[in-house]
């Protein structure tokens, strides 16, 4: 056996792990091929295991209709829908500078960190120390919503939703750049299947990119 070793060069330990391998691999080809004469459908090697963690995630569940990359925990899919559509419905207020249409959006007294505003309660207040310092200097607000993550509560009541976002910023000369950040919402609503209103917010940019932009888009006007 010692001289098996020395010129192998494995080691004890390499070749039971080998001799493991192979005798599981047996049994799951004997099982399968059990499976197929008996035409039976064969179970997954996994089934047990993801039996075992759906009992313990009970309804947490990937939302398999959206993108592959969207990663979903505790979810419906009419929950994350209602987010994916308030990121939307956020994107078109900052492209077009327009506070008053975005304040339904948020609580009253929404929280919020920002780029400007480093801890500022009420929506008042957070629009006019952060959004109106941003809104109107940047242009090509876009959430990347194939990107997006999701956590909804088990009353279905609150959730996080996590996002990237691209911009464009300007230099104080006018020249423009690349500004990505990202995104945390806490949202709430009082009864399911109502919009989620933001109740917390956190919008941060991307490492390097400058905090300030010079640009200068009127807001909306109302009639």
């Amino acid at each position: 056996c010692s001289s098996d070793l020395k010129s192998s060069g494995r080691s004890t330990l390499q070749i039971a792990a080998e001799r493991h391998q192979a005798g599981r691999t047996s049994t799951v080809h004997t099982s399968r091929s059990e499976s197929r004469r008996s035409g039976s459908p064969c179970p997954s090697a996994d089934a047990g295991r993801t039996s075992r963690l759906d009992r313990h995630l009970g309804n947490c569940r990937l939302d398999t209709s959206a993108p592959p990359r969207e990663a979903v925990l505790g979810c419906r899919e009419e929950d994350v829908a209602l987010i994916r559509r308030w990121f939307q419905r956020l994107t078109g207020h900052v492209q077009a500078v327009d506070y008053v249409g975005a304040r339904p959006l948020f609580a009253e007294d929404l929280i919020a960190f920002g780029t400007f505003a480093d801890f500022v309660t009420g929506r008042d207040a957070i629009e006019n120390q952060q959004w109106r310092n941003i809104w109107g200097t940047i242009d090509h607000f876009r959430c990347r919503l194939d990107e997006m993550r999701t956590i909804v509560s088990a009353d279905r009541l609150t959730a996080v939703g996590m996002i990237m976002f691209d911009s464009t910023g300007y230099n104080e000369d006018g020249a423009p750049y690349d500004r990505p950040g990202r995104a945390t919402i806490v949202f709430g609503r009082a009864e399911i299947g109502a919009d989620w209103v933001a109740q917390h917010t956190h919008f941060t940019l991307c490492r390097g990119v400058p905090e300030r932009s010079f640009g200068n888009k009127p807001e909306k006007t109302r009639a």
